[in-house]
């Protein structure tokens, strides 16, 4: 992938990181997101990262951090939906990091692993 943008798994290790942008981002997220009510946890982040990892291996979801400049700044993925056969995308980024493109650009990288993972 070009440009500033990566994308790379979830990891335990990010728990604290992952739990400080979606509590940074909640304003934005809220209109959005059926899940980001109330206050986003540690425990709440901790579950993510986690059944980040289980749906991949089980092929229903493929959830990646967006990272700039070495950083995460937002998550992109696909998961299955109620249509055969289908994936459904979603992305959000940190509101300090909107308006730059990288949104665009993970989304259209997030297919790659997503598809190569899912055929095989």
């Amino acid at each position: 992938m070009g440009g500033p943008v990566s994308l790379r798994e979830w990891e335990p290790s990010d728990v604290d990181t992952l739990h400080e942008l979606v509590s940074g981002s909640l304003d934005s997220l809220r209109p959005w997101m059926s899940w980001a009510t109330g206050d986003y946890t540690r425990a709440d982040a901790t579950a993510f990262i986690a059944r980040s990892a289980r749906d991949r291996v089980a092929g229903e979801m493929y959830s990646y951090a967006v990272v700039v400049a070495g950083a995460p700044v937002g998550t992109v993925g696909m998961e299955r939906n109620e249509v055969p056969d289908a994936l459904e995308i979603g992305y959000w980024l940190h509101p300090a990091h909107t308006a730059h493109g990288y949104a665009t650009v993970a989304a259209a990288a997030s297919g790659r692993p997503c598809f190569a993972t899912a055929r095989s």
